[in-house]
């Protein structure tokens, strides 16, 4: 399946064999053996008081690649969250998951809530 991000600047491509980002000028292909997990980073925007988070994938010890950008709110949108679930349910699937952040965190449960509108099923078996 390929997923556009940040208004069409490159795009992700998920696959039985790994993770291919694609920008206009090149292209990066990573095998699920290297990935180690998701991160969620806050950016430094705001907007209306709501903060926005860099979805990235870390490959190897340091390295990552970018997934999407999400606003960090109470209530997303239905399509928003089952959008981003279908980008991050090939991850829960293959138990990687959130990396970097307490289980209780706002990242965690942005994950675990986006994993499930998208059909998949949450850490916790639910």
């Amino acid at each position: 399946m390929l997923h556009y991000a940040l208004r069409g600047r490159f795009a992700v491509r998920l696959d039985d064999a790994g993770i291919t980002v694609v920008r206009p000028w090149s292209r990066r292909r990573v095998p699920w053996a290297e990935v180690g997990g998701i991160r969620f980073t806050p950016l430094p925007v705001e907007e209306d008081d709501i903060a926005w988070w860099a979805v990235t994938t870390t490959v190897g010890a340091a390295r990552t690649l970018p997934l999407a950008t999400v606003r960090d709110t109470d209530e997303p949108a239905f399509g928003t969250l089952r959008r981003h679930g279908l980008l991050l349910r090939p991850f829960a699937d293959r138990g990687l998951g959130v990396l970097g952040t307490p289980e209780d965190s706002r990242a965690h449960a942005y994950f675990e809530r986006a994993v499930r509108a998208a059909g998949g099923r949450s850490s916790d078996g639910r």
